[in-house]
């Protein structure tokens, strides 16, 4: 029972920004309990600090191994620079008008001036609107903002906000200045040239994948050196499990449920049709039609867009209406997109497209004979090689 409330508590830290007692009472006493030897593992193993701020929240300072699309803060929320933008003016907007409220008009005013915008009508196109609702929909979502009154989403009306006194404990400390971090990102991460260890660790429980081809030599020959050693200690105290693979391995969850994890796959519309791509990768190489290398499928941009084409012409009534009406050309760039987020495909140049192996780890197809109307997808493991 003790070891399953450890990896609970281990969870909870890792995929979740941070545990407000006020909210998630049991959860942060959970972390209250263990709170020295997590602290003293996630330091040794990851080089994390937990932060537990008297009775208010506990956060895990996590920093990457590597910047990766993954780790955005939210996908469905920062879509572009606009949402970005926003987000920080509202950030800078907090600051000494904790604990009080504000009309939306009152941040929109200052966020004009923040940007130089003249045009008091600059917020009132539907693009910078988006950007707006989005971001304050993450903030309410994540703590930092109250909703007092008002409708968000009718943005022509006045909607109040107040901002909590947590909210000022939002922005975590990083190991250098923006300028410094600019000039030099690594200093972003945090990690010296001898922490090879917490860099892997990082890799395999913060990345969608750890692959060699990513590593330098000596960090794989680290990993296969110490693979039995961190297979037991990540089993032992996360609720992942590794899974070893010729081109890497992957840290994976038998039971997601309940989790705020962006997993994949996950029950969505878009994860679904990656499987299906992933099964008709599987096809094309076993016709002999692709050709991996090291795991790797490379592939110009027009090969690519075929074979996403035949398979929106095969399925694509079977689809989310969304993705069925979507033109062509938008659900390339959207699929696309969503599987570079998970490493799973890379734009080297602008004529070429780079598969990842780990894209095979899982694959689906609909189920016809189950009935149309229930969408069912039947999901196999699969392999890298």
């Amino acid at each position: 029972m003790k070891n399953e409330e450890w990896k609970k508590a281990v969870n909870l830290l890792l995929e979740q920004y941070w545990i407000v007692r006020e909210e998630k009472m049991t959860e942060f006493d959970l972390i209250k309990k263990f709170e020295t030897p997590l602290k003293i593992w996630f330091r040794e193993k990851m080089g994390y600090e937990l932060v537990v701020y008297r009775k208010i929240f506990a956060r895990l300072e996590k920093i990457p191994a590597h910047p990766t699309p993954n780790l955005v803060l939210n996908p469905e929320s920062f879509r572009n620079p606009m949402d970005y933008t926003v987000f920080f003016a509202l950030l800078a907007f907090f600051e000494n008008r904790y604990d009080e409220t504000f009309l939306i008009s009152e941040f929109c005013e200052e966020l004009r001036s923040f940007l130089g915008e003249k045009d008091n009508r600059f917020l009132e196109t539907h693009r910078n609107r988006l950007s707006l609702i989005r971001v304050f929909k993450y903030a309410v979502k994540t703590g930092i903002l109250v909703q007092r009154d008002g409708d968000i989403d009718a943005f022509e009306e006045e909607v109040l906000f107040k901002i909590p006194p947590i909210a000022q404990f939002f922005i975590r400390q990083f190991p250098c200045t923006v300028g410094e971090g600019m000039l030099d990102p690594e200093q972003f991460i945090g990690l010296h040239a001898y922490d090879r260890r917490q860099l892997i660790y990082r890799t395999l429980l913060l990345e969608p994948s750890l692959l060699y081809e990513r590593l330098s030599l000596d960090d794989v020959k680290y990993v296969k050196q110490q693979y039995e050693a961190i297979e037991v200690d990540i089993g032992r105290h996360t609720p992942f499990h590794l899974e070893r693979f010729i081109e890497g391995i992957l840290a994976v969850r038998d039971i997601p449920e309940g989790s705020v994890y962006q997993d994949y796959p996950s029950d969505t519309s878009i994860s679904d049709i990656s499987l299906q791509i992933a099964d008709r990768l599987k096809e094309e190489l076993k016709k002999g039609s692709l050709r991996p290398y090291n795991g790797w499928i490379d592939m110009n941009r027009n090969q690519w867009e075929q074979i996403l084409h035949d398979l929106k012409d095969t399925y694509g009534e079977y689809w989310k209406k969304e993705y069925d009406d979507m033109k062509l050309g938008k659900w390339v760039e959207e699929i696309t997109r969503y599987l570079f987020r998970w490493g799973m495909a890379e734009l080297p140049d602008s004529y070429t497209v780079r598969i990842s192996p780990h894209i095979l780890r899982a694959s689906g197809r609909i189920n016809i004979s189950k009935g149309v109307e229930k969408h069912e997808l039947e999901t196999e493991s699969g392999i890298f090689d």
